[in-house]
């Protein structure tokens, strides 16, 4: 949720349930500043249950909204930071809060996850936090997907790092969710050598399948020997045992 939004956004994103505003409350850092998370107070657990599936990455401000469960006592706790009125009798808590995940496009081919984390590097991104999406045959796509280690920093990316170029390609943030990077973690960038591309794995790939393919070449060829001398070593012994039986014949 963007760290600028208002009370009454989050009561229009929750429009279908008719959440009263004095049932949403931002937490908040001890100094006051808001998280980027705010606290909603259902009437019901089936309810919002409800909005928890409905609403699952919906929009405010054009930014992804991601919903958890949460507790009472953390409604409370955020109520009492912000001298907001509490509805203990309401029930169920809903937490929603900004994404915490950005979407790289324009991201060129040829870069490898030392390019996004260096071009990340004001954030002290890790390389097991960038995921590069792959497309059919398992060629790389333009897209990479970020997790951020809090909101605030995917939300400060956004808007210090857009428009920004890798390897002389424009490279435009968008707010994504947790589900899209889960989904291309098995093509993660992160558990790839460091300066590895998708290219230099491939061609690692093909080098690879022609070493197996060339040692499997070669002890067939071992075998087809071994093969041809076993039997040349029963024909020498059959011809041998002729030779001691009968000795007057000639041999075979």
């Amino acid at each position: 949720m963007p760290c600028k939004a208002e009370l009454r956004e989050v009561v229009d994103f929750l429009s279908v349930y008719s959440i009263p505003q004095e049932n949403v409350v931002f937490g908040r850092h001890p100094d006051g500043r808001i998280t980027g998370e705010a606290y909603v107070m259902f009437r019901s657990t089936e309810e919002a249950e409800n909005a928890l599936n409905s609403l699952q990455n919906g929009e405010i401000q054009g930014h992804y909204v991601e919903l958890f469960r949460s507790t009472e006592e953390d409604f409370q706790r955020m109520s009492s930071q912000a001298a907001a009125p509490a509805a203990a009798d309401m029930g169920k808590i809903s937490r929603v809060q900004m994404s915490h995940v950005l979407r790289l496009t324009g991201v060129p081919c040829q870069a490898n996850v030392d390019h996004i984390v260096q071009f990340l590097a004001d954030f002290g991104i890790d390389r097991s936090r960038v995921t590069m999406a792959q497309g059919v045959g398992g060629c790389p796509t333009v897209e990479a997907y970020v997790q951020f280690r809090r909101a605030a920093e995917a939300d400060g990316a956004l808007h210090s790092k857009n428009g920004q170029e890798i390897l002389g390609s424009c490279i435009q943030l968008f707010l994504s969710c947790q589900q899209d990077f889960d989904n291309n973690v098995p093509y993660s960038m992160g558990t790839m050598p460091a300066g590895g591309s998708y290219q230099d794995l491939k061609e690692e790939n093909e080098r690879l399948l022609a070493e197996v393919h060339a040692v499997t070449e070669e002890a067939l060829d071992m075998l087809a020997a071994l093969r041809k001398s076993h039997h040349e070593g029963i024909s020498q012994k059959t011809k041998e045992l002729h030779r001691l039986q009968f000795p007057d014949l000639p041999p075979v």
